[in-house]
């Protein structure tokens, strides 16, 4: 059980702390993303945004230094809540054909519901690690066990993004295969 704990606190950490790189790294593109949702005011996207982004480090950084607590527990629901809220207030708009702007192995092109399927189930994990919070797990494993069980829930996010991306291709694949064959019909 304690392999799980620290699996899943890890995991939840590197996906944070990936995710906020993402939006970091490919800000203007965020900011369009929530441009495209349409909900808040226009001059407020940057500073949320950046709270957004501080919020995501915050719970990365927390998680492995000190463990579950209150505030990374408020942040990490209130953040969840917010993204999952705007998903679906798009969904029932039929706003459906703009990027998630999740970043990182996150991303989605367009959203969907499995987007709100998906980050229940991240509020799930969470609130597993909760229940099952002793002190602080982290402290509880070697150092080595620690590095090894992190690297497990990395090697994990890369083969769900390397999944991701096949999937992407072949479902580029077949597009560009089905206008070949209705360009062949055509001549």
């Amino acid at each position: 059980m304690k392999f799980l704990l620290v699996f899943f606190m890890e995991l939840l950490a590197i996906l944070f702390f990936l995710t906020a790189i993402d939006k970091l790294k490919h800000w203007h593109n965020h900011i369009g993303n929530m441009k495209s949702y349409r909900i808040i005011h226009g001059s407020l996207i940057k500073p949320l945004l950046f709270l957004f982004l501080i919020g995501e480090l915050f719970i990365s950084i927390s998680l492995v230094v000190t463990g579950i607590t209150l505030y990374n527990s408020i942040i990490f629901y209130t953040l969840l809540f917010t993204y999952t809220s705007a998903v679906l207030i798009n969904l029932v708009r039929g706003n459906q054909q703009i990027s998630c702007g999740c970043g990182s192995v996150l991303d989605s092109e367009q959203l969907s519901s499995i987007l709100i399927y998906r980050n229940i189930l991240i509020m799930l994990i969470f609130t597993f690690l909760i229940y099952h919070n002793e002190k602080n797990v982290f402290y509880h494993v070697a150092y080595f066990e620690s590095i090894v069980i992190g690297m497990f829930a990395l090697s994990t996010l890369l083969v769900y993004g390397v999944i991701k991306e096949y999937k992407a291709h072949l479902s580029l694949i077949h597009k560009l295969l089905s206008k070949i064959s209705e360009n062949k019909g055509g001549i």
